[in-house]
């Protein structure tokens, strides 16, 4: 039993200062996750329309990211993007014509 509503605060709700970014395991999550749309994007090449209008903006979000192991991942992870994007349209299109497509373009068309 605590004496005062005082001893109690002072027990469990300043437990903040206790807590460090050693005992956050969320990095790990963000890190699989990253992992798992690479091997989605790799694996379902047809789905790289709705990966850049709805998963690129979140990735680029995450470019911030503080955890550098996570934020590496998420590099790699748009950049597997990026290279399906080429191999999409170097199967779909000429060479000589392949100087005027981008991300960008592909998206607008």
């Amino acid at each position: 039993n605590y004496d005062s509503e005082e001893d109690f605060e002072d027990d469990y709700l300043d437990d903040d200062d206790d807590y460090s970014d050693d005992e956050d395991m969320s990095w790990k999550v963000r890190r699989s996750c990253a992992k798992c749309l690479s091997a989605i994007v790799q694996a379902r090449p047809e789905l790289l329309c709705d990966i850049y209008t709805r998963v690129s903006p979140v990735l680029i979000s995450r470019f911030k990211e503080r955890e550098k192991t996570v934020r590496m991942d998420i590099f790699n992870t748009y950049s597997s993007i990026l290279r399906q994007t080429a191999n999409s349209t170097h199967a779909l299109v000429p060479d000589d014509e392949m100087m005027d497509i981008t991300p960008l373009t592909q998206l607008a068309s």
